[in-house]
């Protein structure tokens, strides 16, 4: 189990930004290994709402 310490928003930034064969970032709390998954921080869809029929039977009323 992490640490769960925040990452400072600096570190976070050089993390985020830096290539996969630079330097390896350690955390300051516990030592840790720290990397950054794109996939992990990309925008979720959103979900459309579904009507049910009923619902939309009673609205075309």
């Amino acid at each position: 189990m992490a640490c769960q310490m925040m990452v400072r928003p600096q570190r976070w930034n050089d993390l985020r930004d830096r290539g996969n064969d630079e330097t390896m970032m350690t955390c300051e709390s516990c030592g840790r290994l720290l990397y950054y998954d794109p996939a992990r921080d990309a925008p979720q869809r959103k979900t459309v709402p579904v009507e049910s029929i009923a619902a939309s039977i009673i609205r075309s009323l």
